[in-house]
């Protein structure tokens, strides 16, 4: 007897409601960003600045946008643009 077995490669995809979106907020606050995403194998997250300067969290020039980056090793791999506004109290 002969059997076939499928294993299936998912591309990742953010899980939008787990995933922050634009934010505004006061200087000096803390903030979480998150990002989540789904797909087989499970898809590593990693964070960037969209200019690609290091992220420098304890900065009070934090106004600028970030990139959360998923992949899997199953093409294509995606980001989403996250806008970081901070505002002087």
């Amino acid at each position: 007897k002969k059997f076939v077995l499928s294993v299936k490669s998912v591309p990742p995809s953010f899980i939008e409601e787990k995933t922050s979106s634009d934010l505004d907020i006061k200087e000096n606050s803390s903030i979480t960003l998150n990002c989540m995403a789904k797909g087989r194998p499970e898809p590593q997250i990693l964070w960037r600045r969209e200019d690609e300067q290091p992220i420098q969290l304890d900065s009070q020039n934090n106004d600028c946008a970030y990139l959360c980056i998923a992949s899997n090793g199953i093409l294509p791999t995606i980001s989403k643009r996250i806008f970081l506004g901070v505002s002087c109290k």
